[in-house]
Formats: C-alpha cells, structure tokens, sequence
C-alpha cells in the first residue's frame, strides 16, 4: 500500500507530437556529441524538470531582489 504524499501533485498535460518534435529537435542538436538514450517519457520528464527549476531559481532570485 502506498503513502500519500503531504505534497500537492502537479500535473501536466503534455501534446505527444510537440514532445516528440522536442526531443527529436534535441537528438539533431546533440547526436553528435552525445548519446541520448531516453525513452519519449523520460525525455518529457527531464525536460519539464529542467524548465522547472529555471522558473523556481528565477523566482528566488527576484524575491531576493524585491527585498532589497
């Protein structure tokens, strides 16, 4: 049996053809330098992880500066 979780869940609708575009796009861009071994559900959730902590370190960052 699992736990429910004390934390609120987000969740995401994703469009599986831009998703699909996306980690094609990035294949194109890195498939010679690297070898990109993720499965389309991995690569969505990496991504949105990714896009994510961008948006939470901006908003400390201008939390911080409105204080000043």
């Amino acid at each position: 049996m699992s736990i429910p979780s004390s934390q609120p869940t987000l969740t995401i609708k994703i469009d599986s053809d831009l998703a699909t575009a996306y980690r094609d796009a990035y294949r194109r861009a890195l498939s010679s330098r690297v070898e990109i071994k993720q499965t389309l559900d991995e690569f969505i959730a990496g991504f949105v992880e990714d896009r994510l902590t961008e948006e939470i370190a901006f908003f400390e960052k201008e939390i911080g500066s409105d204080r000043r």
